[in-house]
């Protein structure tokens, strides 16, 4: 599941990684599913 958002916010990554914060990636549409249903 990572690889599958991780492929469509290849650039949200790069970002989540200098933050260190996962709530960065809620805020990228697609990606914001997938982490809801991660977190749930």
């Amino acid at each position: 599941m990572r690889e599958m958002y991780a492929l469509e916010t290849n650039n949200a990554i790069i970002s989540y990684d200098m933050m260190g914060h996962g709530p960065i990636l809620l805020c990228i549409p697609g990606a914001s599913g997938l982490n809801d249903s991660s977190l749930d």
